[in-house]
């Protein structure tokens, strides 16, 4: 196996054990990050107070909340999405489209797994949530490669004795 080939594998499986590792707190039964004895009294108040509801139940009803549990899971939502995006970006040879799509794909597969989860819900606005976050995450990213003077969209030349003077990142 030739090392881009190898290059390759290990992207992909970079991809796959992000995936799993969603999965796996995905399928936790009833997670709390935090018990309600730990949250000081006046911050519970003020998280019911700026706490918005979008519709009733249901996988179209959303929550807006400064409650700290909501907001500690939703930053795990923009950092494991964001993480897959990025991921998938790498692994699709830097094609954002592809890598947006997967992850909204993949953000929509965890939402249908955790909705036969005990304790756990589905909501659509998770999946928009997560695919923003990919898109944010992999926005990053292509301007860090920018300001860094990388090119990845270029393909690989081959090279030959007289352009030994030329280099190329991979």
């Amino acid at each position: 196996m030739g090392e881009y080939k190898i290059k390759k594998l290990w992207r992909w499986l970079i991809v796959m054990s992000i995936i799993l590792i969603i999965y796996f707190i995905s399928d936790l039964p009833n997670l709390h990050l935090l018990r309600t004895e730990q949250i000081p009294l006046w911050v519970q108040k003020f998280g019911a107070k700026y706490t918005i509801n979008i519709g009733t139940t249901g996988f179209f009803s959303y929550t807006l909340s400064l409650y700290p549990e909501y907001v500690l899971r939703k930053i795990g939502h923009i950092l494991a999405f964001g993480t897959l995006g990025v991921s998938f970006y790498w692994a699709t040879a830097y094609s954002a489209t592809w890598a947006i799509a997967l992850t909204a794909l993949a953000a929509a597969g965890d939402e249908w797994h955790q909705s036969f989860v005990t304790g756990r819900n589905s909501r659509f606005g998770d999946v928009v949530l997560d695919t923003l976050a990919a898109i944010a995450f992999i926005l990053i990213v292509q301007m860090i490669k920018k300001n860094a003077g990388v090119n990845y969209h270029s393909k690989p030349r081959r090279r030959h004795s007289r352009d030994h003077h030329r280099y190329s990142i991979f």
